[in-house]
């Protein structure tokens, strides 16, 4: 299951480069900075950033480089993926909550690795999609 985690973990790694996502102009990396809800001053209305999609894909992102890495054990990586589903399931797009919840559920249960790499690869691209890198 490690294996392919580790590509499906790649996968998203690539994804996020790809998109230019955390680096400067002299492709250093840099931490993306932290996400927050803004509200208009004239009406008090949010400008429609989902904090809670923001941070559970971020910290996504953070557990597929440490996966990658090979600095998590199937243990800490469900405990890490318990973290993810905790802000995700408070998302709007109720499809982060429920991606990340099938994701869970696969690498709780021990399903099949392809069954794994589905489901993370549906979680990635909605994150990559809707929140990390939106259509403008």
């Amino acid at each position: 299951m490690r294996a392919v985690i580790g590509f499906v973990v790649a996968f998203v790694l690539l994804m996020v480069v790809a998109s230019g996502f955390g680096q400067d102009d002299d492709g250093v990396e840099e931490p993306p900075p932290p996400p927050a809800r803004v509200e208009d001053a004239a009406d008090g209305q949010e400008d429609g950033t989902d904090l809670a999609a923001e941070n559970a894909c971020t910290h996504w992102a953070n557990i597929a480089r440490d996966w990658t890495d090979g600095i998590l054990t199937d243990g800490e990586f469900r405990t890490k993926l318990q973290e993810v589903h905790e802000d995700a399931r408070h998302a709007e797009d109720v499809r982060i909550g429920e991606q990340s919840a099938t994701l869970l559920r696969v690498v709780t249960e021990g399903k099949p690795d392809a069954t794994v790499m589905l489901a993370a690869d549906v979680f990635s691209k909605t994150c990559l999609d809707e929140v990390l890198d939106p259509p403008s």
